[in-house]
């Protein structure tokens, strides 16, 4: 029985045990774990049989060995990946570590020491293979010319960090928020929640859109048209005030109205706001078109169709009256059930009902607020308001 190695054996007893004590506190490190008790097992069984007095120059111990000093170096990198990067750089340091630029250099590492290990334990001499096999090169060269321009594309984007882990971006008309950057692939997670993967190499070629950069605001603008029979400033005053009340809207930069283009059947104006929250811009904005229904409809103005097809019919002369005292008739009935209004004799009911209008509003839209001059008195007459 040969002693000589058991210093090392407690040593590396003591390693493992170390590290698997500090693992315990990580529980999603699972997979670390078993590389320290895998390449833990392979080094003490080498130990072992060189302690029992097998020939370390024997080839199978010599790959054994191979085998113990690749994995062993592979466990002790994500160890210190774990405990110098992850934890001290990014939650301490909070200094974010692109997970290519780990990739990248463990690959460099165990490439660098495969090599050392052919050369010492089996004196193998790479230098004139890799120099006169210029046709393997080429082949290999070829083979992999898609994975390495991914891969340096990959490091060129981790240098100039144009975009974050979280970013909301636009490549290709694809948007979605950044989950992953590794040494192959952008990973954007999209609004209907799937994971698009996009090739590091197609990144560095076309334009990409960060939403999230130099800040999260964001202007947008929606589109409508109004008839023609409406004045454009009073139509603006409409629109901002539809905006203005708007939830996710930010308030600075304030919203602004354009008359934009006189179309066929309508004046198109477009509406301008700024939102900081880009991944629900798709609920703001239906928001915003519901509360400029509302407000147009309110205040008396159409939104014209584009429709160029002409359909005559005969309208009578009293037509318009018709409507009007169907109208009248509707609000009469509504305010015969209140009780301020029942010492009103008929002919005082009826006036007020001539003057009164019915007006729609939406979901938490304001329909008075406080300091404002009031000369109305509002019934409601479906749903509920909030003071």
């Amino acid at each position: 029985m040969n002693w000589t190695h058991l210093s090392e054996a407690v040593f590396l007893g003591l390693a493992v045990g170390i590290m698997l004590w500090i693992l315990k506190r990580h529980d999603d490190r699972k997979a670390l774990r078993i590389w320290v008790i895998v390449s833990g097992s392979i080094l003490g069984l080498y130990l072992a049989l060189i302690m029992i007095g097998v020939s370390p120059e024997l080839v199978s111990i010599k790959v054994l060995l191979a085998i113990a000093i690749m994995t062993a170096a592979n466990t002790v990198f994500k160890f210190l990946t774990l405990l110098l990067w992850e934890h001290l750089a990014r939650k301490q340091m909070e200094l974010p570590i692109p997970r290519l630029v780990v990739d990248v250099l463990s690959f460099m590492l165990m490439a660098t020491l495969a090599v050392v290990l052919l050369n010492t334990l089996f004196g193998v001499q790479l230098t004139a293979f890799l120099v006169t096999s210029t046709v393997l090169s080429a082949v290999i060269g070829l083979s992999l010319q898609d994975i390495l321009g991914n891969v340096f594309a990959g490091l060129a984007l981790q240098m100039e960090r144009p975009y974050e882990i979280k970013d909301w971006v636009e490549i290709k008309g694809i948007q979605g928020a950044i989950e992953e950057m590794n040494w192959r692939v952008l990973m954007l997670r999209t609004r209907s929640n799937d994971l698009i993967a996009i090739p590091n190499s197609t990144v560095s070629k076309t334009e990409v859109i960060n939403y999230s950069k130099p800040t999260k605001l964001h202007l947008t603008k929606i589109q409508v048209g109004v008839a023609y029979t409406h004045p454009p400033e009073k139509v603006k005053q409409v629109l901002l005030s539809a905006v203005s009340d708007t939830t996710g809207i930010s308030a600075k930069p304030s919203p602004s109205a354009f008359l934009v283009d006189f179309g066929d059947s309508s004046i198109n104006y477009e509406v301008r706001f700024w939102i900081t929250d880009f991944p629900r811009k798709p609920q703001i904005c239906d928001a915003v078109r519901s509360r400029i229904w509302y407000c147009l409809q309110r205040a008396g103005m159409s939104i014209p169709f584009p429709i160029r097809d002409v359909y005559l019919h005969n309208v009578s002369s009293d037509h318009e009256e018709k409507l009007r005292a169907e109208l009248r008739d509707d609000i009469l009935r509504e305010l015969k059930k209140v009780d301020l209004f029942k010492p009103l004799d008929d002919n005082e009911i009826n006036l007020l009902a001539g003057r009164s209008s019915i007006f729609r509003y939406t979901r938490g839209e304001a329909m008075v607020r406080q300091g404002e001059f009031a000369d109305s008195l509002y019934l409601i007459r479906n749903g509920s308001v909030e003071v």
